[in-house]
C-alpha cells in the first residue's frame, strides 16, 4: 500500500526495567492523513512495540499536546496537556486487551485537533507503563485495597 499524504507521530514509552533504559523507546512513524490516535494504538499494538512484561501490567495511551526534542540518539517527548483515551491491560505476558477510555479522543482525526499538533503535521502519543493491571470485581478490589493500605 502507498501512503499519499502523510502526517508524523512521535511516540514514546516508559521503560519497564533498568535493562530497558538500554536504548530509546521514541521512534517516529508516518500515517495517512485520516489518521486518529486510535490507528496509532492499533499500530502500536500490531508491531508489538510495548514491552511484554512477567504479570498483569497495564498502559496509559495519552494523546493530546507535546513538545519534541530531536536529538542525535533519540527523540524526547515530553507531556504539556494530555488525556488518557485507552488503558492497554497485559493480563498475562504477551496478552493483550484495549479498554477505550475516550471514544471521541480515540477517533478524531489528528488533522481536525491543530491545538496538538507539535509541528506542521506532526504529532505525538506516550505510554505510561503501570506495574498494577489486574482487573478485580468490586470485592477482590476492596479486598486488595484493604491490603495495600
Amino acid at each position: 500500500m502507498t501512503i499519499g499524504v502523510v502526517i508524523t507521530v512521535y511516540l514514546d514509552r516508559d521503560s519497564v526495567a533498568m535493562g530497558d533504559d538500554v536504548v530509546p523507546h521514541s521512534v517516529a512513524w508516518e500515517f495517512e492523513d485520516s489518521a486518529a490516535p486510535g490507528d496509532v494504538l492499533a499500530r502500536v499494538l500490531s508491531e508489538r512495540y510495548l514491552a511484554r512484561v512477567a504479570g498483569p501490567v497495564a498502559w496509559g495511551f495519552e494523546v493530546g499536546a507535546f513538545t519534541v526534542q530531536h536529538y542525535p540518539e533519540f527523540i524526547a517527548i515530553e507531556a504539556v496537556q494530555t488525556v488518557t483515551a485507552a488503558a492497554v491491560l497485559q493480563p498475562s505476558a504477551g496478552t493483550w486487551q484495549v479498554v477505550p477510555l475516550r471514544a471521541r479522543v480515540l477517533t478524531i482525526p489528528f488533522l481536525d485537533r491543530p491545538d496538538w499538533a507539535v509541528a506542521d503535521r506532526q504529532f505525538a502519543v506516550d505510554l505510561r507503563y503501570s506495574t498494577e493491571g489486574a482487573a478485580r470485581d468490586p470485592e477482590t478490589y476492596v479486598s486488595w485495597l484493604g491490603r495495600h493500605r
